[in-house]
């Protein structure tokens, strides 16, 4: 499994308190010229009453600007809006974004547009809640979206399934690493 995904895990493991709230929350980004993506997301804008957040500002990844070309209002950056008692399901296009929010106790849907957002997903047991970004169906995203907010149980009975497995794996990692650098170490001297 990816490291994050192992971490994530790991956090989740020792202590999983799912959130319950009534808000959606967007974290998209600007995936260039696919027109397929804009107009899926200015639907999803219409279709889901939610939050839109700013994940990052850096030049070239402005999330601000994105919205702004989309006709889209930013509320906040992501972690502000997780920390809201409202929040109840993320939809994001950042692998990063989605991640963050399962550690905040908030069920994410991931819309992605690169392989380890299918790995991390299959990882997790969640690949109901993954999307391809540059093809997903407005419509099924907020309907999936409302669903989780009024009961997420499905969905965190998913990850929970997979905890332990992920946890053990994590585990020996660890210890593989930690021979492998005895060995070199032993080796070295």
């Amino acid at each position: 499994p990816d490291l994050a995904v192992l971490a994530v895990a790991r956090s989740l493991h020792d202590g999983l308190q799912p959130h319950r709230g009534n808000r959606a929350i967007v974290i998209a980004r600007d995936l260039g010229d696919d027109d397929g993506y804009r107009t899926s997301i200015r639907l999803l804008h219409r279709l889901l009453p939610a939050s839109w957040a700013v994940h990052s500002r850096a030049v070239g990844q402005d999330d601000g600007a994105f919205y702004q070309s989309i006709g889209v209002r930013p509320a906040g950056t992501g972690n502000d809006l997780l920390e809201r008692s409202d929040a109840g399901v993320v939809v994001s296009v950042r692998l990063h974004g989605a991640l963050q929010s399962l550690l905040a106790g908030v069920p994410a849907i991931h819309l992605s547009y690169e392989r380890k957002g299918y790995g991390a997903y299959s990882d997790l047991g969640i690949t109901d809640w993954l999307h391809e970004a540059s093809s997903f169906d407005a419509g099924i995203v907020a309907a999936q979206a409302r669903a989780l907010i009024k009961d997420p149980s499905v969905y965190w009975g998913r990850i929970n399934h997979r905890l332990t497995t992920l946890v053990e794996a994590d585990s020996g990692l660890v210890d593989r690493v930690r021979r492998s650098f005895a060995r070199s170490v032993t080796t070295s001297v």
